[in-house]
């Protein structure tokens, strides 16, 4: 992965970002409990953020090694956190744990501090030729600057040096993010609604289609 922007910069992920991505990813989660219109200490969230939890426990093993999992950097700010609006529910404190299984599990030289502000993530799974996006996320008040097009841009010129012929990605059907997948050539192939009354929907993109000039 290379520098997108003087300003803001996408690398390689390490363990010791977990500290500002876990608020990001939290924030993501609550985001998804208010647009559902559901209460955010409800059981589907809770699962969520058991799986998030799950996740972040395994991030080298899961993305970093076999995949990819990137950070997206803002180097014009300090590193800071995200103030959680539920700490009861996704205490900070989870992280002692999450970061104790992250040291054990990256290399050392993976294990520096961020020096900037991470305002982004994404990760990337490989199974056979194809690459399945996974946990995207951007802070809300990073938004609306294009910031998510550039990452994915940078993480399709990844997929195909690495000979991927597919992304593949789901998400909830509500997520204005789901516009911004089609923009970028993602097909719809197929929604399922689960019972909560969320859709989730699965795109793909063919990686070996050449864009008409």
């Amino acid at each position: 992965m290379t520098m997108m922007t003087d300003k803001y910069n996408l690398r390689p992920m390490r363990g010791q970002d977990i500290f500002q991505l876990w608020p990001i990813v939290v924030d993501g989660i609550l985001v998804m409990a208010c647009k559902k219109g559901g209460d955010v200490v409800d059981t589907e969230v809770k699962y969520l953020h058991k799986v998030a939890g799950d996740d972040f426990d395994k991030l080298y093993s899961t993305y970093v090694k076999d995949g990819g999992a990137w950070v997206l950097e803002d180097k014009e700010a300090a590193p800071d956190q995200i103030a959680l609006a539920y700490p009861d529910l996704f205490p900070l404190t989870q992280l002692d744990s999450l970061s104790a299984s992250n040291e054990a599990d990256f290399p050392a030289y993976m294990m520096d501090p961020p020096q900037h502000r991470i305002v982004g993530m994404i990760c990337l799974q490989k199974e056979g030729d194809i690459g399945v996006i996974r946990r995207f996320f951007l802070r809300r008040d990073y938004q609306g600057q294009g910031l998510g097009s550039k990452m994915f841009s940078v993480l399709e010129d990844f997929a195909k040096k690495q000979a991927l012929v597919q992304l593949k990605l789901d998400t909830l059907s509500f997520y204005p993010v789901v516009q911004m997948y089609q923009k970028l050539g993602f097909k719809l192939t197929k929604s399922e609604y689960w019972a909560s009354g969320v859709d989730t929907v699965y795109l793909e993109k063919d990686l070996t289609v050449k864009p008409n000039l």
